[in-house]
């Protein structure tokens, strides 16, 4: 930790304090061994990190900026207030003695097999995991600790840290929110969350966000109903198509019966099973009319196999029919749940709005 402690005393720039920053998030075991109660307390760290990481996109700290154009909070009067809350983040999550002390965790070895699986990969894969351009992707936080991961041994402990990383998060939204409002950083991190697709992640999510973010946690209920939903009509499109796809099958195979059948027998130039010579002339009208019954048949059988290949492409346009119609479903209930998930905030703002004015009012009056 002493490398990055000097890294910071030696005036790095705010791109790559940040970058350290989200790396001191991954020392902590994300590990697939790890029981669902702890699972969701790294997964609220790890929010933490998506809503920095979004707060850096928002501040132009993810990219690289052209040539002569300075980064949003390098133009911030408040600049050496940012750069001591990213400071704060990072010692927070660097300093051994007290994430052990203080905050219930030990060290433990972990194999790259079970390090970075489950929730906190697919956070990961869903904010662009965490690149920043232009910044080595291998920092030196990472290199120290390679093989090494903080253990939560005492979740009430653990949990004071997520409270003073999002105190932290909130001072930096505060303190820029003239630049980029953090109404707008709040919906970068809800789309964030619905590029999840995994249902074990979204519930992970939605559980660990429903008291500290209930945006975020109605927009991962969001996702699990809309994948839930996808997945029952695209079952029963699969469904149908497979009954179709039988029943082809089952015309298919009685047709090429009939047509061995025929095959392996004489063929006279009308196209009738060739009689064979020296029969009675009973025997020769039976089996004239058991060839002209089997060449009915066949020729209904031709009808069937021609219908069943109308109905297998009338499925398949139903089927794409279907996907076309699932897919704007998908995006009508995106949409609604985010105009609902606005309306509510505009109404939340509102009330606040109207709040902060009576309290005026009173405060007049009682003067």
């Amino acid at each position: 930790m002493a490398e990055v402690i000097g890294a910071i005393a030696s005036g790095i720039t705010l791109a790559t304090l940040f970058k350290s920053c989200l790396d001191a998030f991954d020392l902590f075991q994300t590990g697939r061994n790890i029981d669902t109660d702890l699972k969701r307390l790294v997964v609220r760290l790890n929010i933490e990190k998506c809503r920095l990481y979004t707060w850096g996109e928002a501040m132009g700290l993810i990219v690289t900026p052209p040539t002569g154009q300075v980064r949003l909070p390098d133009s911030s009067p408040h600049q050496d207030l940012v750069k001591e809350a990213l400071e704060e983040i990072l010692q927070l999550l660097s300093d051994s003695s007290k994430i052990k002390s203080r905050y219930g965790c030990e060290t433990v070895l972990v194999s790259s097999k079970d390090d970075e699986v489950g929730p906190v990969v697919d956070l990961a894969a869903s904010f662009a995991r965490f690149t920043v351009s232009g910044q080595s992707q291998q920092s030196s936080t990472k290199r120290l600790v390679a093989k090494t991961r903080w253990a939560i041994s005492d979740r009430k402990k653990f949990a004071e840290l997520i409270i003073e990383v999002r105190s932290f998060v909130d001072g930096l939204q505060e303190i820029t929110k003239s630049i980029f409002t953090v109404a707008r950083q709040e919906g970068m991190l809800r789309f964030g969350i619905q590029q999840i697709t995994s249902l074990d992640t979204l519930e992970i999510v939605a559980e660990a966000c429903e008291a500290d973010y209930p945006d975020i946690s109605d927009a991962a209920s969001v996702k699990i109903d809309v994948l839930t939903i996808a997945t029952g009509r695209r079952r029963e499109i699969e469904g149908w198509v497979d009954d179709v796809d039988d029943e082809d099958e089952t015309t298919v195979s009685s047709q090429a019966h009939d047509e061995a059948g025929v095959e392996n027998t004489l063929v006279n130039p009308n196209g009738f099973p060739s009689l064979p010579s020296m029969l009675s002339p009973e025997t020769e009208l039976e089996l004239s009319r058991e060839a002209q019954r089997m060449a009915t048949e066949l020729e209904r059988a031709r009808e069937e196999s021609a219908k069943a290949e109308r109905d297998r492409a009338k499925a398949e346009r139903n089927r794409k029919n279907m996907e076309e119609e699932l897919e704007a479903l998908t995006a009508s209930l995106f949409e609604e749940a985010n105009t609902m998930v606005a309306a509510a905030r505009k109404e939340k703002e509102d009330l606040e709005v109207r709040y902060e004015q009576l309290a005026k009012n009173f405060e007049g009056i009682t003067e």
